[in-house]
């Protein structure tokens, strides 16, 4: 019998690749959109393990480390944060918040399961997992980001064309989440630049970024 694990992101292509491949390994996962769904969640399952995006909106991921850790009735669960943010004072923020685990992205299919079963307070059994399930999974996870990406460019440029700078960062950010798990290089790098300078407020320079997501998106395959 696995582990109860609740995983906490606000994107579903996230969320949904974390869900299988820990019910894949025989947890039992319950997967949730948001902060503060996952903290009622939390308050209602008392999981084994808590694992959380950093950037999520309306609750943050340090936020909700916070108001976990704040409680008598949960503080004593293994909360691990899973994010793209991994400069050392990222890393000191979210710790000090409350988390206490730390998976950077890009994470590995391969290892991903491993590196978050090392926070579980106690031994659970883990069923072997189909490498060809895992395999035709990500298969399909980069089929739907192939069809859906060419909207989410289009919605970045409106954004972008509207001076929306902080819906341009929380947007990158999304996909970008996405990018990592696929392990797509080159888009992950020219997304990585956009996402830097719509958080900086950098606006002369995004048109260029935005191109570069353009060319990086036409030179990759989003193949697992």
């Amino acid at each position: 019998m696995g582990a109860h694990i609740l995983v906490i992101d606000d994107d579903p292509s996230s969320l949904e690749f974390l869900r299988y491949m820990l019910s894949s390994a025989g947890h039992d996962v319950a997967a949730v959109a948001g902060g503060a769904a996952g903290l009622r969640a939390a308050r209602k399952r008392r999981p084994d393990l808590i694992v959380s995006d950093a950037e999520m909106p309306e609750m943050s991921g340090c936020e909700l480390a916070k108001r976990l850790k704040s409680d008598p009735a949960l503080r004593a669960i293994p909360l691990v944060v899973v994010t793209a943010s991994t400069t050392p004072a990222d890393r000191e923020r979210m710790l000090s918040a409350g988390f206490d685990g730390f998976v950077a992205k890009p994470v590995a299919p391969e290892t991903v399961v491993t590196q978050i079963e090392a926070f579980l307070p106690r031994a659970a059994a883990s069923a072997a997992s189909s490498a060809a399930n895992r395999e035709h999974f990500l298969a399909e996870m980069a089929a739907r980001f192939a069809e859906s990406f060419p909207k989410d460019l289009e919605a970045l440029r409106v954004l972008a064309g509207a001076g929306d700078l902080l819906g341009l960062w929380k947007s990158t950010h999304k996909v970008l989440g996405t990018c990592i798990f696929l392990r797509e290089p080159r888009l992950v790098r020219a997304l990585r630049k956009l996402e830097k300078l719509a958080g900086d407020g950098d606006s002369p320079e995004i048109e260029g970024a935005l191109r570069e997501v353009e060319e990086a998106a036409a030179l990759d395959r989003f193949s697992a």
